[in-house]
C-alpha cells in the first residue's frame, strides 16, 4: 500500500462527529476521499483531503462531520495515489443519538467546585482532565457523579484560563473554564 496508515479513528462530538487518521510514510499519495454511510455497503464521497504526496514522516489529517446521521454511520477512506490508482481502509463506525447538550456552571468559577449537567447522554464519564491553555496538562480529575446527568468536579488550580476536557464513551467535551 502506498500509504501506512497507523490509525483511524471517529469521535463523538456534542453536534458533530470528528474524523482523525495518521499516516506514518505516503508515496506518491495525491489525496484522500473520506466516504459515509448509513448500511456500511452504500458510500457516499462527503469530503477531498489533499495528502502529502511522498513523505516519510507522521502526518495527521481531520475531518468534521456537521451533518451526522441519527444512529450509526460508517466511514472509510479511499486513498488515491497520483497515477489514479486507490486502495480503501478498513471501515470504522459511529453512533450519534442527536445533540448533547451540556452545561457547566458556574463559569467563570470563583470556588472549587463546577457543576456538569448532561442530557440525551447515558454513559458514564470516563476520564476529565484540566489542561492550561498553553497545552500544559495540569492534572487528570475525578468527577463525582451527583445524580443522573449531574457531576461536580473539584477544580484544584490557580487562577487563570483553562480547558476541561471530559470523555464519556467515544464522545469527547472540551469546554472552556476560568478560574478566578
Amino acid at each position: 500500500m502506498p500509504v501506512e496508515l497507523v490509525s483511524f479513528e471517529s469521535i463523538r462530538q456534542l453536534q458533530s462527529i470528528e474524523i482523525n487518521w495518521v499516516t506514518a510514510t505516503e508515496l506518491n499519495n495525491d489525496f484522500f476521499e473520506l466516504q459515509k454511510s448509513t448500511d456500511g455497503e452504500s458510500f457516499q464521497s462527503i469530503s477531498r483531503i489533499d495528502g502529502m504526496g511522498t513523505s516519510n514522516k507522521m502526518n495527521r489529517y481531520f475531518y468534521l462531520d456537521r451533518s451526522p446521521f441519527l444512529g450509526i454511520q460508517y466511514y472509510r477512506l479511499k486513498q488515491v495515489d497520483f497515477d489514479g490508482t486507490y486502495e480503501y481502509s478498513e471501515i470504522i463506525s459511529s453512533y450519534y443519538e442527536g445533540p448533547i447538550a451540556l452545561k457547566i456552571y458556574p463559569n467563570p468559577l470563583k470556588g472549587n467546585v463546577l457543576n456538569i449537567d448532561f442530557t440525551s447522554i447515558q454513559e458514564e464519564i470516563v476520564e476529565a482532565r484540566i489542561t492550561s491553555v498553553s497545552g500544559t496538562t495540569t492534572s487528570n480529575i475525578h468527577p463525582r457523579e451527583i445524580g443522573p446527568g449531574s457531576w461536580i468536579i473539584d477544580i484544584l488550580v490557580q487562577p487563570g484560563i483553562y480547558i476541561l476536557t471530559i470523555r464519556m464513551g467515544n464522545t469527547l467535551f472540551n469546554e472552556r473554564i476560568i478560574k478566578q
